[in-house]
C-alpha cells in the first residue's frame, strides 16, 4: 500500500527544483505500477488532515490501471498534514483481507511517499 502524502507543503518544489514534490511523487507511483504483476495487491491512501481511500487492496489484475494511473497524475496538494490517519487507513485495508494474506504468504508493505520530517 502506497500512503501518498497530499497536504499543502507538497506543491513546494525540492531545492532548485521545478517540479513539485507532488508531482514527483504521483509519477513515482505511477512508475511503480509497472513493475507490479497480476497477483500482486496495490492500494492507495491519500492524506492530509484526512485520509482518503484512493485504491482499495486488490490485486492488480482486477484493476484498472490505466485509469488509476491517469488518476494519480491529477492529485492535488492541499491541507495540512497528519500521518497517523494514513497509517491508520493503510493497517485498515490490510485487516480488510487478513485471512487471505495470511493464507497466501506474501509479504505486507506500507510504503510513505512524504515530505515530512
Amino acid at each position: 500500500i502506497i500512503v501518498l502524502d497530499i497536504s499543502g507543503s507538497m506543491q513546494s518544489s525540492f531545492d532548485n527544483g521545478n517540479a513539485t514534490k507532488m508531482a514527483i511523487a504521483n509519477e513515482a507511483t505511477v512508475k511503480l505500477l509497472d513493475h507490479l504483476n497480476d497477483g500482486d495487491r496495490f492500494g492507495l491512501v491519500l492524506f492530509n488532515t484526512e485520509a482518503h481511500l484512493k485504491q482499495s487492496l486488490e490485486f492488480v489484475k482486477d484493476i484498472d490501471i490505466d485509469k488509476l494511473k491517469m488518476d494519480i497524475m491529477e492529485i492535488k496538494a492541499n491541507g495540512g498534514t497528519s500521518m497517523e490517519v494514513g497509517y491508520k487507513m493503510a493497517i485498515q485495508q490490510y485487516e480488510n483481507i487478513k485471512s487471505k494474506v495470511e493464507e497466501e504468504g506474501y509479504d505486507n508493505r506500507v510504503i510513505f511517499l512524504t515530505d515530512a520530517i
